[in-house]
């Protein structure tokens, strides 16, 4: 079965129809599904989703709150959660990583797909490609 990751930058796209992304996002979703796709994300993913509406209002928080409770019981999609260790290996990548630019939530991301042999990333973000993944927003 398929394996994929998504980043924050996929779920704020499926999720805001004002994206600039966010067709291409509907578009690899019908895909995802169509071939039974797994989707793996993070505790870490779904914090940066959440502190993207801090300002969006009840309504929009409440929203946000509301797809992220849908995503834990959907099937298809496994959150992994954020713990010490998965801390800190990402801190040493991310210490290593200091020439580039890349966040810490991001070093979590590539230790999970890692972990998970995954190679294809739902994100439009260029750190994945520098990685070696594929950046399936990007295509």
């Amino acid at each position: 079965m398929k394996a994929v990751f998504a980043d924050t930058g996929y779920w704020i796209a499926l999720s805001n129809i004002k994206d600039d992304l966010h067709q291409k996002a509907l578009e690899v979703e019908h895909k995802l599904i169509a071939a039974s796709a797994i989707i793996f994300t993070s505790e870490m993913i779904l914090t940066e989703y959440l502190n993207h509406f801090p300002k969006g209002g009840t309504h929009i928080r409440r929203q946000a709150v509301n797809f992220i409770s849908a995503m834990d019981q959907h099937p298809n999609v496994t959150v992994i959660p954020q713990d010490s260790n998965l801390f800190g290996r990402a801190l040493q990548l991310y210490g290593e990583r200091d020439d580039q630019g890349c966040s810490l939530t991001d070093c979590s991301c590539f230790i999970i797909m890692r972990d998970h042999q995954i190679s294809e990333a739902l994100t439009h973000d260029k750190d994945f490609e520098a990685e070696g993944f594929r950046a399936l927003l990007r295509e």
